[in-house]
């Protein structure tokens, strides 16, 4: 156990302290991201898509790979027929059957690791902790979210990301990709 601790302390102050050194190329301190995206929602029923719009304003950490953020994101799914005890292991008012819409809005403070940040292509790592709301018909429902994701940048200006959203209530698993347009960050010019 005490190994454990260790190993997680030092880990921990690594991560903290310790990348400073591998930062790469300076970038400008704010970037913004606007994107589209689609997700596959899996629930103990099956499986959906749906699709998301997003934004993102991210601070790029002084000679660090690091930023940190806040995302937000709209997602919107047209469901055929939906039974509320299964999405939602609990029943307070009936949903009628039919065709009604699933609309999800996330909110989660992000960071991520940064890999050749600043090159013409770099990779990054991360992700999210927050709340997310589920709407359907007339139920409200916030829960807790969770989101690591991973991606590519390119020219400093595109955005791919791979997202996995964990939900403690509603549809649970979402598996994502997304493309944005960033805007601002990239190399500091002179």
């Amino acid at each position: 156990m005490k190994k454990n601790n260790y190993f997680f302390s030092m880990l921990a102050l690594f991560l903290a302290f310790g990348t400073a050194g591998l930062a790469q190329e300076p970038v400008r301190k704010l970037e913004f991201e606007a994107g589209l995206g689609y997700s596959l929602a899996i629930t103990k029923e099956g499986h959906y898509g749906c699709l998301s719009a997003l934004l993102e304003l991210r601070y790029n950490l002084h000679n660090s790979p690091w930023n940190v953020g806040i995302h937000y994101e709209n997602s919107i799914a047209p469901l055929e027929s939906v039974d509320y005890e299964v999405l939602y292991d609990t029943s307070p008012s009936p949903i009628p059957m039919g065709t009604i819409d699933e609309d999800i809005h996330y909110i989660l403070p992000v960071a991520d690791y940064n890999f050749h940040r600043g090159k013409r292509i770099s990779y990054f790592v991360g992700g999210g902790l927050g709340m997310s709301i589920c709407q359907i018909g007339n139920n409200t429902r916030g829960s807790f979210s969770l989101m690591p994701r991973a991606g590519v940048e390119f020219i400093n200006h595109l955005r791919l990301t791979l997202n996995y959203k964990y939900n403690q209530r509603g549809m649970y698993h979402y598996l994502g990709l997304s493309i944005g347009g960033v805007f601002g960050g990239g190399r500091k010019r002179g």
